[in-house]
């Protein structure tokens, strides 16, 4: 898996399994990804990140212009290989890698409905994590959007509805009564016969990093 020949500055990180980790520019952060892709290696994540400080000017300085980052690992060679993007605050875009990894495009999105950061050339903005419980503008993870927004009214999602004579839709969830993550499934039966199942997951990634923070 051919990752260490772009000759990229990757520096080994103090951790128990073998990983390495390089700063790179968009041209190096699509290389390194069809470098994966082309020798067999996989995408194991995808994440944004906004630059944090201490000191109160700084931080007034990154309130006016965002300092962001998007990160990828991968799985390739003897170990985990992360590369990191720095993006310009005024335009938080970074290349999409869906074309390459397929997986890439709910990472994207989760980053986008967190982070507000998008792909660029991106075909599916869809929102991910944003099941209608926070405004569409409003990013959890960014510090201008860590405090909790006002409740939001319910809103319905478009789904393929199966219609006929016998059909049942049966709504379960998000609240289980189990200890298995939420989720919201609609079931459309016809007796014991499930035809379609919708099912919308991850309630539980609502920007909690951020309100700790």
């Amino acid at each position: 898996m051919g990752i260490t020949r772009l000759d990229l500055p990757f520096e080994r990180l103090p951790a128990p399994l073998p990983m390495w980790r390089a700063r790179v520019d968009r041209a190096q952060w699509l290389a390194a990804a069809g470098s994966v892709a082309q020798s067999g290696g996989r995408l194991v994540a995808v994440w944004g990140s906004e630059k944090l400080g201490s000191d109160s000017n700084f931080r007034r300085k990154l309130e006016s212009d965002p300092n962001f980052s998007i990160s990828a690992a991968y799985g390739a060679e003897r170990g985990l290989y992360c590369v990191e993007l720095p993006l310009d605050g005024s335009q938080a875009q970074y290349p999409d890698l869906a074309h390459l990894f397929p997986c890439a495009a709910r990472m994207q999105r989760a980053v986008s409905d967190l982070l507000g950061v998008q792909a660029e050339g991106a075909e599916d903005h869809r929102p991910w994590l944003n099941h209608g419980a926070w405004p569409a503008d409003w990013r959890p993870l960014r510090r201008a959007g860590s405090s909790e927004p006002a409740p939001q009214p319910l809103q319905d999602y478009p789904f393929v509805r199966v219609e006929g004579d016998g059909v049942h839709e049966i709504p379960v969830g998000p609240v289980h009564a189990g200890i298995i993550e939420p989720g919201h499934f609609r079931f459309s039966v016809v007796g014991e016969t499930v035809l379609r199942l919708k099912a919308r997951l991850w309630y539980v990634h609502k920007g909690i990093e951020g309100l700790a923070a």
